[in-house]
C-alpha cells in the first residue's frame, strides 16, 4: 500500500525571505517551460532588435518570480573593417512594447576587422530573476554596438537558442 502526503505550502524553517534586500526567496519551482527557436536572426542596426520570444508564460500565483536563462550563439561580422560589437538583453515582453530587463550592454562579443579575424562566433548565456507580476512573453534582443563592420546575428541555425523560463513561489 502506497502513502500519499497533500501539503498546501512547505515554508523553510528560517521562513519565506521578501524583497527586503535579502535578495533570496523561499518555496520552490512552481513550473517550467522550455522555449527552443531554430531561426537565425540578422541585422545591421545599432537598436536593440527582435531575436527569439517565448509563448505566453502564465503564472500560477501573481507574486511568483520567473527566473529567465537564454542560452544562444551570437556572430558578429567584420569583413568590411574596421571594429564590430554585438550586444544582447533580456526584455519582459517584446522588444519594440516591452520593457528592457537585463543592464548595460552585456554580454558583448567584439569581432576585428583589421584583417585578421573577420567573423567571431560565441555561445552566451544571460539570466535574470523577474517579478512580472502577471502573464508576458520574454525576448532575447540583440544589436551591432558600432557602426564598424556588416552585421550581428543570433546563429539560430547553427545553435538552437533556448529560452527556459522557471517560475518560483515568492
Amino acid at each position: 500500500m502506497a502513502s500519499e502526503l497533500r501539503v498546501d505550502k512547505i515554508v523553510p524553517t528560517d521562513g519565506v525571505a521578501s524583497d527586503s534586500g535579502s535578495n533570496r526567496y523561499g518555496g520552490g519551482i512552481v513550473q517550467i517551460l522550455q522555449h527552443t527557436d531554430s531561426t537565425s536572426y540578422n541585422t545591421s542596426q545599432t537598436s536593440y532588435q527582435q531575436g527569439p520570444q517565448t509563448p505566453t508564460f502564465t503564472l500560477k500565483y501573481p507574486t511568483s518570480k520567473v527566473k529567465v536563462t537564454a542560452n544562444f550563439m551570437i556572430y558578429a561580422d567584420a569583413r568590411s573593417g574596421g571594429y564590430l560589437s554585438a550586444a544582447c538583453a533580456l526584455y519582459r515582453g517584446s522588444v519594440a512594447s516591452g520593457t528592457r530587463i537585463t543592464s548595460g550592454s552585456q554580454p558583448m562579443q567584439f569581432a576585428s576587422g583589421d584583417g585578421a579575424v573577420e567573423y567571431y562566433i560565441a555561445f552566451q548565456t544571460l539570466t535574470f530573476l523577474d517579478a512580472p507580476g502577471g502573464n508576458t512573453t520574454y525576448s532575447l534582443a540583440f544589436k551591432k554596438n558600432n557602426s564598424g563592420g556588416v552585421d550581428a546575428r543570433i546563429h539560430g541555425s547553427n545553435f538552437q537558442t533556448v529560452i527556459m523560463l522557471e517560475e518560483f513561489s515568492a
